[in-house]
């Protein structure tokens, strides 16, 4: 008997252990910074395509305000969608290899991706900050 309850524990622990790794997809939908929302188009997909190499996200101009970005590693890779306009940006989840995406959930390992990326995108338009004075 107490071999099957520690049998049935050990199950349920290791079952609980591989659940950390699935979440919800995290998508993106952030207005644009305010001083941002007079740069021209090409100057938003700069700030945009410049963040998204740095953190190693290969970018594909799809047509003004979405690019179409992916993410390879060895085992893994994501490809979103990124909208933008004077108004607002967002990122979307398109497809995936080796990360179980259903559209609803996926592998952590996506998310921190994304996230680190939305970052990164902010930063590069609060760069664009003018001068106080």
């Amino acid at each position: 008997m107490r071999k099957t309850v520690v049998a049935a524990l050990m199950a349920s622990l290791a079952v609980a252990g591989c659940g950390y790794k699935h979440r919800p997809v995290y998508n993106v939908d952030d207005p644009l910074p305010r001083w941002d929302q007079s740069l021209p188009s090409d100057r938003l997909e700069d700030l945009i395509v410049s963040a998204c190499t740095s953190l190693g996200w290969k970018t594909q101009h799809v047509a003004e305000g979405h690019l179409l970005a992916t993410q390879a590693r060895e085992k893994f890779s994501a490809t979103i969608d990124i909208f933008f306009d004077h108004d607002h940006w967002r990122i979307q989840y398109n497809t995936s290899v080796g990360l179980n995406g259903d559209g609803s959930t996926i592998h952590d390992h996506y998310n921190v991706w994304v996230r680190n990326l939305e970052r990164e995108i902010q930063m590069r338009f609060n760069s664009t900050l003018p001068p106080a004075g």
